[in-house]
Order: structure tokens, then C-alpha cells, then sequence
């Protein structure tokens, strides 16, 4: 484009009347493009790609570091591009994007993508690498098939994700989902008490914490829905509840897969005594 019409070249890209040969800026156009760039990132909803992306924005940092120092040094005839600033300056870009690929594969691997929490395989990990005592809490919703069958699977992945938002809340990252309805907590290097405690407060903090219905029943009959038919259940409030059983590896140092054992079934027992309830093994 320069060697065709340079006047147009300025003014499509530099917007200023010098000439190339006199100019080592990078063009205006080029920062606009990473300004609405950075726009689209930062409102992007998506989270499972916004890390990628945002790690690719900061790599244009780098990116336009070597940009100037070779647009620089190509106006000086006989003065060497510094290698080792563009070498620095790539492996900068190398290592950002690089971490975000990780990150996002590290995402893939261990989180939850419905509830956004730790799923079973790093709980598993987890277990695996403890060498201490500790507790452990199964969690289970109560009623769950049943809300599924009344108001929708769409409304059951809500309930999933604000029930894992308020264990995160009350418990903190030791949090994991262990599948479907069913959630596990880990109490790293505490007794049975303690997670018992713990886990009531837990129990109680969502007893009290009210949910509201976003869509509609499932209808009875088959057919389009009339425009003005209203939807029935949007706005409702309901109470979700969970049942909660807890064990411990105890002095005798159970293995994981036997804490695991003894803590479903107090939750099995949590269940037959009525719900709502957390159950501590032996008790």
C-alpha cells in the first residue's frame, strides 16, 4: 500500500502527515484494534475462554515492545535490531500464553463446569495425598429427583450451582462435587466434631436461604404455548435442603476409599431419620 499511494497509507494507519521513513510509531490503527480487543474480553461472559483471552491481550504488550524496537532501529542504516530485547520480549509472549493454555486445560481437567467448583477427580487427587488425620462430609440435596420432575432439569442445574455457591461460602475451597446431586467436603487434619460443627452451620445457612424459580413447570400437555399464558411457578420461593453425613479416618488411620464408605453411609442414615440433618458416624 505504501509503495502504491503512501498519502493514503498515512492516512489509513499513522493519521499524521509524516512519512514512514520519518516516523517509528506503531500505526494508530493498530492500538485501536487492541483497545477493542481488551472491550471485548473484558465483557466476554464466557469464563471458560476469557483467561486465554486475556492472557493473549497482555501478550500484545511484548508484541508491540518488539515492534518498536525493530521499527526503530530499521530508521538508523548500519545500527543492529538488539537480538537478545526481541529474544526477551517473544519469551515473554511464550511464557503468557503458554500458562493460559495450562490454565484453561487445568480448568478443563479438575472443575466442575456446571457448578464451577472442584469436581470428583481432584477430590480423588486430594484424598490421595493426604497423610494426617482427617474428616470427611457427604452432601446430598434432599428431594433433588423430585424438583427435577416438577419444575425442569434447567431449574435443577440452578439449584446445583447456588447450593455449591453457598458451601463454597460457608466452608470455603474444600468444597468438591462428587456427582450428580451429591457434593463432599474435606476437612484436612480435624476430627469428627469439627466437621460436624462445621457442617451444621453449613446445613443451617441454606435451611434459611430462600430460591427463586426462574422458568416455568414443565407443561402437563403436549402443544405450543398460548402467548398469553402465563408461566406458573417464575418468581416462586422455594427452601432447598440437604442431608450430610460425616466420618473420619480416626486414630486407627483408615484409607480414604473406608472414610468414603462410612461417610455415605451416615448420610444413607441422615436420609432414613427424616433429612435436613447432618449425621456423624457412631452417633
Amino acid at each position: 500500500l505504501f509503495s502504491w499511494e503512501p498519502d493514503l497509507y498515512q492516512k489509513l494507519f499513522f493519521w499524521h502527515p509524516y512519512t514512514p521513513s520519518q516516523s517509528a510509531d506503531i500505526p494508530n490503527l493498530a492500538w485501536i484494534a487492541v483497545a477493542l480487543f481488551l472491550s471485548i474480553v473484558y465483557y466476554l461472559y464466557d469464563p471458560r475462554v476469557k483467561p486465554f483471552l486475556g492472557a493473549l491481550a497482555a501478550a500484545q504488550w511484548p508484541l508491540f515492545f518488539c515492534l518498536k524496537i525493530t521499527l526503530s532501529n530499521t530508521l538508523l542504516p548500519g545500527k543492529p535490531v538488539p537480538v537478545s530485547s526481541l529474544i526477551l520480549a517473544f519469551s515473554a509472549m511464550t511464557l503468557i500464553l503458554l500458562h493460559a493454555i495450562l490454565r484453561m486445560y487445568w480448568r478443563k481437567v479438575y472443575m466442575d463446569p456446571l457448578t464451577a467448583i472442584p469436581n470428583r477427580q481432584a477430590m480423588d487427587e486430594r484424598l490421595h495425598t493426604l497423610s494426617g488425620r482427617f474428616a470427611l462430609a457427604m452432601v446430598d440435596i434432599d428431594h433433588f429427583k423430585k424438583f427435577n420432575d416438577t419444575y425442569g432439569h434447567a431449574e435443577g442445574d440452578n439449584v446445583l450451582r447456588m447450593v455449591a455457591q453457598q458451601l463454597l461460602e460457608s466452608l470455603g475451597d474444600r468444597v468438591y462435587r462428587y456427582g450428580g446431586e451429591e457434593f463432599c467436603v474435606i476437612f484436612e487434619n480435624q476430627d469428627l466434631e469439627y466437621a460436624g460443627q462445621w457442617m451444621e452451620r453449613a446445613r443451617g445457612a441454606l435451611e434459611k436461604r430462600k430460591f427463586v424459580l426462574r422458568g416455568s413447570r414443565r407443561p402437563k400437555s403436549e402443544g405450543l404455548k398460548l402467548p398469553f399464558q402465563k408461566e406458573e411457578h417464575r418468581g416462586k420461593k422455594v427452601h432447598i435442603t440437604i442431608s450430610v453425613g460425616v466420618a473420619s479416618s480416626g486414630k486407627a488411620g483408615r484409607s480414604c476409599e473406608e472414610v468414603l464408605k462410612h461417610a455415605d453411609h451416615a448420610l444413607y442414615e441422615a436420609k432414613e431419620k427424616g433429612r435436613n440433618r447432618v449425621v456423624s458416624e457412631g452417633k
